[in-house]
């Protein structure tokens, strides 16, 4: 859907939100959307609730049948409520779907921030924030490379600070086995068995 709509166009979701348990894969909550939004600068422009509440769902009986240890009273009293969420939001950008997430993004590697760049990068609706609305087929190209740049950049700094970590540590052993440091050992363990400070 992403793909199909334009700069300015809207899209609308109406999904399965709860009760209904034999039907389909999975519910849809409004945090879902919400993520969906945030993940690719999507104006949220509305959210609706449609339900069935004279018509409460019993368990159907094939669920019933996977239950165990579960008293019947339980069993025939519970119910749910068929209900549909419908969203509809409008695309802002030309640039290509970002997946939703949701938790904490410290500590992404440079792939998964190129990836999920959208949230990953603080100020990244700030840098397209001029294309509001626009059609650009060469923008999802130009986004793409200049955040692969920026992610190589990040492993060349990473790669450096790694190499300066190694070397720092080759010095110090280079010291510890020097026979200045091995005096300066002996010291120490002399003035702490004359109790010197």
């Amino acid at each position: 859907m992403h793909d199909l709509t334009k700069p300015g166009g809207y899209m609308y979701h109406e999904l399965i939100c709860s009760g209904m348990l034999n039907h389909g894969l999975v519910n849809y909550n409004p945090k879902m959307f919400w993520m969906l939004c945030k993940s690719n600068f999507y104006e949220y422009t509305g959210m609706w609730f449609s339900a069935d509440t004279k018509n409460p769902e019993k368990l159907p009986e094939n669920i019933i049948q996977m239950i165990r240890d579960i008293d019947s009273d339980t069993l025939n009293n519970f119910a749910t409520q068929p209900t549909m969420i419908g969203v509809l939001m409008r695309k802002v950008f030309d640039v290509p779907f970002v997946a939703l997430l949701d938790g904490d993004l410290s500590g992404t590697t440079p792939e998964q921030k190129s990836r999920y760049w959208t949230i990953a990068i603080p100020d990244a609706y700030e840098r397209i924030s001029h294309l509001r609305y626009q059609i650009d087929p060469e923008l999802s190209d130009d986004i793409s490379s200049n955040f692969e740049k920026e992610s190589e950049i990040d492993r060349v700094e990473l790669q450096a600070l790694k190499n300066e970590l190694e070397e720092a540590k080759a010095e110090i052993n280079a010291m510890k086995i020097s026979k200045i440091w091995q005096l300066r050992s002996q010291w120490f363990k002399l003035k702490q068995l004359f109790g010197v400070n």
